[in-house]
Order: C-alpha cells, then structure tokens, then sequence
C-alpha cells in the first residue's frame, strides 16, 4: 500500500501554531457503541461524587467521577464554576513514549463515548452560555488538562482548558520530549469545539496534540500556549482532523 506523508507547520494570530502531519489509508477507527441516552449533570459548588449523582437535584461535584459513572452516548452538562484536581490513569496500549510508571495525570480522562459540555448553571440546565457562564478545567501545572483515549468518538464543547502541562508525560513521538500541555487526543474521533484553550505547556503541542485521531476541530480559541519544540497550538500526528 502506497502511503503520503504531509508535513504543515504555519503560525496563526495569537501566536496559534500548528503542525500537522498524517497518513492517508490510514488505519479506521471505528466508533462506539452508543447505548446510553441520559443526562449527567455536574456542579463544582453544590455536588455531591456519590453513586446515582446528576441530577439537577443532585449533580455530582466532579468531572471526572460524571465520566466514570457515565454510559456510552451519554451527556455531561457542567456548570459554571473552575474545577481543578487531577489523577493519574493507565496509558493505553500504543501510547507513545510512556513514563516509566505508565501512569498519565490530567483533569479529566474520556475512554469512552460520551458528550461533555461546558456553560450552564444550576438554574439552566438546558441551553448553554459558556461565554457569560464560563467552565473552566484548570490543571494547575500539575498534569494535562485532558486525556482522549481509545477507539471512541466523544464530543467536548463549550470548556475553557488551561494550566497544564505535560513535563513527564511522554506521548510524543520523540524520545524524551512530552505531546499535548492542554488536550492530548489518541486513536479517539473526536469532536472538539466552541473550547477556549489557553496557558498550558509542553514540547509538541502546547494547546492539543492528536495521535492517530481523525478528528473535528471547530470553533475552538486557541491562545497562549508554549512549547519548546513546535505546534504551540496544535500538533497533529498522522491526524487527518478537519479544522474549521
């Protein structure tokens, strides 16, 4: 089989920087299942992490615990507010260049097929305003924002992602340097759009990093992000993604 290589590097305003490279007949990444049809709903301030949380009555007070209670095709709504706190996963089969523990801390980590939306409020839990009611996922420098892994085909939308930062993390392809202060994306279709992703840091990718992820960018701000090597904005790694 015949294969193109592509490689872009350009600079946008805000100092957006992107460097992209992907394979055409690349490998097929199929979605998941998409079983669950429920709404979860999360509120920093008032929530309770507690089995049958998500409620409007009762939200749960965390994203992540929001992502592991939640079933495939199912919805996120987060609430206004800045939430911050990481933890450490497994990396995924195919990770590139783990750590030596093969642990990756973030935010939030998504390994399954799920809608996560930014902007509401405990009063609203039907029609976003992510830019009057702004939600925030701050990593505090201490891990990535968040972490996309696997064959699945989520949706993010409407967060503002800042403050992290992957020193020690790996997942790029080249030994010893780290993918992906903000998002980094792997072997996952995603949707990503209408996010603010700002102030986090790396080597490769400073705002988000996808690994063999054809995925859909659209409507995202992305500002503000260093790195030492290149794509201060976005790197993408034999990623076919459509940007819009």
């Amino acid at each position: 089989m015949k294969t193109k290589r592509l490689l872009i590097s350009l600079t946008l305003g805000l100092g957006l920087a992107l460097a992209s490279m992907w394979l055409l007949g690349g490998p097929h990444h199929p979605a998941q299942a998409q079983a669950g049809t429920g709404v979860i709903r999360v509120d920093g301030a008032t929530g309770t992490d507690a089995p049958g949380c998500g409620s409007a009555a009762s939200p749960c007070r965390t994203v992540q615990y929001a992502v592991d209670q939640a079933q495939p095709g199912e919805e996120i709504r987060v609430a206004t507010g800045v939430y911050t706190g990481v933890q450490a996963r497994p990396v995924i089969s195919g990770y590139p260049n783990p750590p030596t523990s093969r642990l990756v801390t973030q935010v939030v980590y998504i390994s399954k097929t799920v809608t996560i939306r930014g902007g509401y409020t405990t009063t609203n839990w039907t029609t976003p305003n992510p830019v009057s009611y702004p939600t925030t996922l701050d990593a505090e420098g201490l891990g990535r924002v968040m972490v996309i892994a696997g064959e699945i085909s989520p949706t993010v939308e409407g967060l503002r992602l800042t403050g992290g930062k992957a020193a020690g993390l790996g997942g790029d392809p080249w030994t010893g340097w780290d993918g992906g202060g903000g998002m980094y994306v792997i072997s996952a279709t995603a949707t990503i759009s209408g996010n603010r992703v700002f102030s986090n840091t790396t080597d490769d990718g400073g705002g988000l990093f996808l690994w063999h992820s054809p995925s859909t960018l659209t409507g995202n701000t992305v500002y503000s992000n260093s790195v030492n090597k290149s794509g201060g904005g976005l790197y993408l790694w034999y990623s076919d993604a459509t940007l819009g």
